[in-house]
């Protein structure tokens, strides 16, 4: 438990730091790397990470100026969420100061974790969160007490305003990288009309505790988080909303996540579309991969 506590105390000092939010846009990268789903599966991740060469033996950042776009779902299914929020917080500060970036997206399953849905959280993942005891808000308070006494420590964690929570709501919902465009679910027409910069600032102040309820196009069945349009089933119509999509974004390409892709990262709609989703945890006990990007050149790393 003392590492733990260790990791809990990383969290607190990042908060207090209050780094800048991600930016809804970055306009050139010469190298971007995407990879999906983690479900609780630290080494999963570190897999990953070197296996597209951006951290060294001791899990320190080594891509230069790559931008790594984790796409979402960090939590949920596994039991090292509070180890895969920490590193990727501390890879974030690491490739600033040498000139990349880290953008962890929010996925469905960090939103479910916020409105305290915990179906999909392993026992020890509520364990860790024990020692949770931030300020509680007069919302939560009441909520606490229908609350199981072991799942009190990660409410207190998640709800929004708690020291989790703040650490995401530096995240986006999506971002925009050179020609490409990340989100976990997809992005329909409406939504794109409606902004993700729009989305990604409501989606921060909810997260904050700032605004009481999951804002729009986020949390329904074609929101930016749950849509399955381009990842499942993708058919002609959906290539046309796709193509509809990209258009009123200014983009090439949508990278999505959220849907297993059981034969590995693929792609659709004439590589409109590209899914990166493919079961990495332990939890589905797919093969790690990560999806590169450079220029037009698309790379499957594996």
């Amino acid at each position: 438990m003392a590492y733990i506590k260790i990791l809990i105390l990383f969290l607190i000092i990042n908060t207090a730091w209050a780094r800048t939010p991600d930016p809804d846009v970055v306009h050139s990268a010469e190298r971007i790397v995407a990879i999906g789903d983690l479900h609780g599966d630290i080494f999963a991740l570190k897999r990953v990470l070197r296996i597209a060469n951006l951290i060294d033996d001791k899990n320190n950042w080594t891509g230069k100026n790559t931008i790594l776009v984790q796409v979402g779902d960090q939590t949920d299914r596994g039991d090292f969420e509070l180890e895969i929020i920490t590193l990727l917080e501390k890879l974030s500060i690491q490739a600033v100061k040498m000139g990349g970036k880290v953008l962890t997206l929010l996925g469905n399953h960090e939103i479910m974790n916020a409105v305290l849905d915990f179906r999909f959280v392993t026992p020890l993942g509520l364990s860790k969160f024990s020692k949770f005891t931030t300020p509680i808000s007069p919302p939560l308070q009441k909520k606490l007490l229908k609350i199981p006494k072991g799942q009190k420590g990660r409410s207190i964690a998640f709800f929004p305003g708690g020291q989790v929570s703040n650490i995401l709501s530096n995240h986006n919902v999506a971002v925009i990288v050179g020609d490409s465009v990340f989100v976990h679910g997809g992005i329909l027409p409406k939504w794109a009309k409606y902004g993700i910069s729009k989305i990604n600032q409501e989606t921060r102040a909810f997260l904050k505790g700032k605004i009481p309820n999951v804002p729009n196009g986020i949390y329904t069945n074609d929101g930016l988080l749950w849509s399955r349009h381009f990842s499942l089933n993708t058919g002609p119509a959906n290539c046309e909303l796709l193509k509809e999509s990209l258009k009123i974004l200014g983009v090439k390409r949508m990278i999505v996540a959220h849907t297993v892709q059981l034969d590995g990262i693929n792609n659709a709609c004439d590589e409109m579309v590209w899914r990166v989703d493919v079961g990495m945890s332990h939890f589905y006990g797919g093969q790690a991969q990560a999806l590169e990007i450079r220029g037009n050149q698309i790379n499957i790393l594996k």
